[in-house]
């Protein structure tokens, strides 16, 4: 998932994000993952939004990309 630059900070992917995880509770799915770069500083803003809203860091992958190392965060889906 991306928000354009110009569109950042307006809650337009806090919007998009609560709405696909009321969809996937109403379904059924217990849990939802992310996957980000785990290092890279541009991508800080990017591990904050999810950690921001609620998903937690679980594993890294190091050998998925040859550039970075990958982080997978994860999160409880309430009914």
């Amino acid at each position: 998932m991306a928000v354009h630059a110009a569109l950042r900070h307006r809650g337009v992917g806090t919007t998009l994000l609560t709405r696909l995880e009321r969809l996937l509770a109403t379904q059924g799915f217990q849990n939802i993952s992310a996957i980000t770069s785990a290092s890279s500083h541009t991508y800080e803003p990017t591990r904050q939004f999810w950690r921001g809203r609620g998903y937690a860091p679980v594993l890294q992958l190091e050998d998925l990309w040859e550039t970075d190392t990958a982080l997978v965060l994860t999160k409880a889906l309430t009914p």
